[in-house]
């Protein structure tokens, strides 16, 4: 019934509607699945879009000679967890491909973290400083990036979130609330002691 209601279109019945719509939330867990038992670990920088309009920063690449502070953290967290790691091993970041300029600018704020930032110039002894650009139509990993960043938006809340989440979709949350990655580091702005640092951060402000 859900290769019915691909072929019939706009002419579909109800029961093949919901045979396509029970076949995706199937697909969307099995891959989740598929991810979690070969050990994926998930990385994300969750931004409050309303936080977005005080910040343009954060609405596209810029021409600003710097990353993005949520490059910043998603770089951090990933260099943490190779950090804890076995000290040969090397993090690749891939990055789903941009209007040409808009890569190339960056490239650039890339090379310039990784080169001209003291914090960068550490990170890339575990992070290889030059990304790769694929096409997420033609790229699976990029296909459940995607699809990872959507359940994160509508799904995914921890304490102090406000915005309302979709309740149906919280079995697939918690395939991804398990794939993610804590650290502990000594951090002198928020203590003495050691914190958690999750691999999903959360930007306030």
């Amino acid at each position: 019934m859900a290769q019915a209601c691909l072929l019939h279109g706009r002419d579909a019945s109800r029961l093949e509607i919901t045979a396509l719509s029970q076949a995706k939330l199937l697909y969307a867990k099995q891959t989740l699945q598929a991810c979690a038992d070969v050990g994926a670990k998930v990385f994300g920088s969750i931004i409050d879009y309303d936080a977005i309009e005080i910040q343009p920063e954060f609405r596209t690449i810029t021409g600003l000679p710097f990353l993005r502070r949520d490059h910043n953290y998603l770089f951090e967290r990933f260099y943490y967890y190779l950090e804890d790691l076995e000290p040969t091993e090397m993090g690749i970041v891939v990055f789903d491909e941009l209007e040409k300029s808009q890569s190339l600018l960056l490239l650039d704020q890339m090379t310039d973290y990784f080169i001209k930032t003291k914090k960068g110039q550490e990170r890339s002894n575990l992070i290889i400083p030059e990304p790769f650009f694929v096409h997420s139509d033609l790229t699976i990993g990029i296909q459940v990036v995607d699809l990872v960043a959507y359940l994160l938006s509508w799904g995914f809340r921890i304490r102090g979130m406000t915005k309302p989440s979709r309740p149906e979709l919280e079995f697939l949350v918690s395939i991804i609330r398990n794939m993610r990655v804590i650290s502990h580091r000594y951090i002198p702005s928020i203590g003495p002691n050691l914190s958690d640092i999750w691999s999903i951060a959360w930007i306030q402000h």
